[in-house]
């Protein structure tokens, strides 16, 4: 088991919708660290906890940052989710 599915295995998401080469790019950025899987956030330039809905939000700001020039608009994946959340929808499964 990758370490992506490990982490969203008791979740409702799934990477299904995104192309697998930029899961698999998210695969190698993956570190370890006392039992935790990180990352290094592309907004806040950090190491982060990955948890499924990081993931998530990884994928879409990589998918922005592929697909739109390089151009992201503020907290577009913050908002996907949150609007996701609020009209009770699910896109992951």
């Amino acid at each position: 088991m990758t370490n992506i599915q490990n982490i969203l295995k008791d979740s409702n998401y799934s990477l299904s919708i995104f192309k697998q080469k930029f899961v698999d790019e998210l695969e190698k950025k993956i570190t370890i660290k006392n039992d935790k899987p990180y990352i290094e956030c592309l907004i806040r330039e950090k190491k982060i906890i990955l948890k499924p809905e990081e993931v998530v939000r990884h994928m879409i700001i990589n998918h922005d940052l592929h697909n739109h020039d390089g151009e992201l608009p503020d907290s577009m994946a913050e908002h996907f989710i949150q609007w996701e959340k609020r009209e009770k929808l699910s896109f992951w499964e």
